[in-house]
């Protein structure tokens, strides 16, 4: 986590509700390029049906993009882009400067995972939105930063993936309740949600006893998924709730499971170089969490 996002100002960073990318270098951006393709392999283990719709909550980025202009639009929006990118197999592990970001296939119509960002045309946003909304056409996987949080209603909607780390319970409420409804039109009985959860330990590594005051801790706390979802939707009784058949909640351990059996050899590869960047995007037991919202 803390190679992932900016942490500049030190822990200055957890009294905000936003926490932003770190794309200064290009490093880092093969950083971030590896933990969203993460969330792409879980993504292909997980979704059996590719046609259903998926919504992505991408990271933004506040660093000024290494080769990437100063527009602050673009690069609020960079995550996203990069997300859509490696959806479409454009992008792996490494970042390449010379990818052209374009939602568009050569036929014309829209590829299978877009972006929507603000720097868009209305026009295009628009229709972005009436494509995603229509069954069984592309796209099928919509990457977004800091839009659609509020206002967008998808009953349809199936899938929910969070790159989007925050600090607020109302942002994550906000977020969440894109998938909650059920849609009266479709088959859909339950939705699912996928979070990557980086590794808060290097921040205790870090910053020391810091981390322990007591509004930070609380705040540090709030960036495990388990919390959230019991403060959200348990009402402080998870049991309880998953009993009642509220929620089911199972984390993706990856280990023996093939999922990142590329980012292990990296791992090794850097391991030998002597700068394994291993434990910036991946706790030992697994760091993805999948979440099961049911009636």
């Amino acid at each position: 986590m803390l190679k992932l996002f900016d942490f500049e100002k030190g822990l200055l960073a957890l009294d905000k509700e936003e926490l932003f990318l770190d794309c200064s270098t290009p490093e880092n951006i093969d950083l971030v390029v590896q933990r969203t393709y993460l969330a792409k392999k879980v993504y292909d283990d997980k979704i059996k049906n590719t046609h259903s719709k998926t919504l992505i909550f991408c990271a933004p980025v506040r660093n000024i993009i290494y080769g990437f202009g100063e527009d602050k639009k673009r690069i609020n929006a960079f995550h996203s882009k990069l997300c859509a990118a490696i959806f479409n197999d454009e992008l792996k592990d490494k970042f390449d400067p010379t990818i052209s970001f374009n939602n568009y296939a050569n036929s014309g119509q829209f590829k299978d995972a877009v972006y929507l960002s603000s720097e868009l045309r209305k026009e295009e946003q628009k229709a972005i939105l009436e494509a995603f909304r229509t069954p069984d056409k592309p796209p099928f996987i919509l990457c977004t930063v800091g839009m659609l949080i509020e206002g967008f209603d998808f009953p349809a909607l199936e899938n929910l993936i969070l790159l989007r780390p925050t600090l607020s319970i109302r942002l994550f409420e906000q977020q969440v309740g894109r998938i909650t409804r059920l849609s009266p039109n479709s088959n859909k009985d339950r939705g699912n949600i996928f979070e990557i959860v980086d590794d808060i330990e290097s921040l205790f590594d870090k910053f020391g006893e810091g981390v322990f005051e007591e509004k930070k801790i609380e705040r540090i706390q709030m960036l495990q998924p388990e919390n959230r979802i019991e403060e959200l939707f348990t009402e402080g009784n998870t049991i309880e709730a998953i009993h009642a058949g509220k929620i089911q909640i199972s984390e993706i351990n990856f280990k023996g499971k093939g999922i990142v059996e590329e980012f292990q050899e990296n791992r090794a590869m850097e391991e030998t170089k002597g700068k394994s960047n291993a434990q910036t995007l991946f706790r030992e037991n697994g760091d993805s969490t999948l979440f099961f919202l049911l009636k």
